[in-house]
């Protein structure tokens, strides 16, 4: 593969903040970012960094698509699967401090036929997947692509409680994607066309879209790639459409451009579209989330604590917050972060399954904090600091569980089920 790569840089006084030296950050950076991409053997991604609110490096390497050979560009658009969560998270955002939608909203008040927990089960709940619904099953049920978006919610509805809501968090990717929806009764638009009219727009973010449609529109688009037997890559046979049914939980499309965009609203930049109390609701660390630390033990030893809020992951590394999240979908993988304390973030989209943008994102926050000796794509060594003046893929799984006929759901604790994909 003929290498290709474009990169930006803006001088922004952006590039100074406190005692982070961007400007000598980030050319090491790249080098360390494009080295990590030819040692993966990536097809292609694109990467960007904004401080302050606006973008200070931008990165496009590779191609689209090995069949085409055509370069990434800063508006190729991806498949972001989970990373869809954190944009869901921003336009429930906007529709609360309208007064349109609450947290604490039943869901019965939208769905009065949806059948599990009616009158106790909350927006809360599904946003921070404390639902009470056992997650088994129902990625195999949504990537068997066999079952419409009314399908796959009658058969959640028909769940049985694993625990009360609220009490246990169990990453699902179906009760996530109930918001759709439910946002559709509040407002009576659809999940895409609000999220035209409350995020994309208010964001420019213009290559944007929340469904298989919207992908197949654009002709600047990245392909997915599956490894092959040889080791190499290959040009998936289609794209993974299951999770545009329930699009609010993997199911949004967007460029480097767009996430730039996204992600500095995240930061504070775009007040107008979300208040920093709104902001703060969403960011704030709600419910442990042990399955970042079951999926991978290792990060124990590195991380104090891993939560979830609404649509974000919340992580104490060594004292500083960072907020994440990651997105897989097949042939693609992708990530958001960034550490509030700094105001600096990072997306990287892949056009490839490999741990890629993990090893460069928290290289990057290394580089940010001062910490060396962490070696990301290996077993934990003990991280040296710097003194300075100032401081994932899902596997199969049987069919969900339903109850036959409908009965009144039991409410009996099991204790915690773990994700095992950090991913979707």
């Amino acid at each position: 593969m003929p290498f290709l790569s474009f990169v930006f840089l803006f001088f922004f006084s952006a590039f100074a903040h406190g005692s982070v030296n961007l400007q000598k950050i980030i050319p090491s950076f790249d080098q360390k970012l494009i080295a990590l991409a030819k040692a993966k053997g990536i097809p292609g991604f694109a990467a960007v960094i904004v401080s302050q609110g606006k973008p200070v490096y931008t990165q496009c390497y590779g191609v689209t698509s090995l069949a085409t050979q055509k370069p990434i560009t800063p508006h190729t658009v991806f498949q972001l699967g989970s990373v869809s969560k954190t944009i869901t998270s921003a336009l429930f955002g906007v529709l609360f401090q309208k007064g349109l939608i609450a947290p604490q909203d039943k869901v019965s008040q939208y769905l009065p036929n949806f059948n599990y927990q009616p009158g106790v089960l909350t927006l809360h709940h599904l946003l921070t997947h404390t639902s009470g619904i056992s997650r088994a099953g129902f990625n195999a049920l949504v990537e068997a692509e066999k079952l419409k978006r009314d399908q796959i919610f009658e058969r959640l509805g028909r769940s049985e409680s694993a625990t009360i809501p609220g009490t246990m968090y169990d990453y699902h990717n179906v009760a996530y994607g109930l918001i759709a929806p439910i946002i559709e009764a509040a407002i009576q638009q659809s999940y895409e066309d609000a999220l035209r009219t409350y995020i994309f727009k208010p964001l420019n973010m213009h290559n944007a879209s929340a469904s298989y449609e919207g992908l197949m529109a654009q002709k600047n688009r990245a392909y997915p790639h599956q490894k092959t037997k040889s080791g190499g890559y290959t040009v998936c046979s289609q794209y993974r459409k299951g999770y545009y049914e329930i699009a609010p939980a993997g199911g949004v499309n967007a460029s480097i451009t767009d996430m730039a965009a996204f992600l500095a609203s995240q930061m504070g930049a775009a007040p107008k579209t979300l208040t920093p109390q709104t902001l703060n609701m969403l960011h704030s660390p709600l419910i442990p989330a042990v399955d970042f630390f079951t999926r991978n033990p290792a990060n124990r030893q590195k991380f104090k604590t891993s939560s979830y809020g609404m649509g974000w992951r919340v992580l104490d590394y060594r004292g500083t917050k960072i907020l994440f999240h990651g997105g897989w979908v097949k042939g693609f993988s992708n990530i958001i972060a960034f550490l509030p304390s700094h105001q600096i973030g990072i997306v990287i989209l892949q056009n490839a399954e490999t741990s890629f943008h993990w090893i460069a994102t928290m290289t990057l926050i290394d580089c940010i904090l001062g910490i060396e000796g962490n070696h990301w794509g290996e077993k934990p060594g003990a991280p040296k600091i710097i003194k300075r003046k100032t401081s994932l893929v899902g596997r199969k799984a049987p069919l969900p569980s339903v109850k036959k006929p409908f009965k009144k759901v039991s409410q009996r604790s099991k204790g915690y089920h773990s994700s095992t994909n950090l991913g979707t």
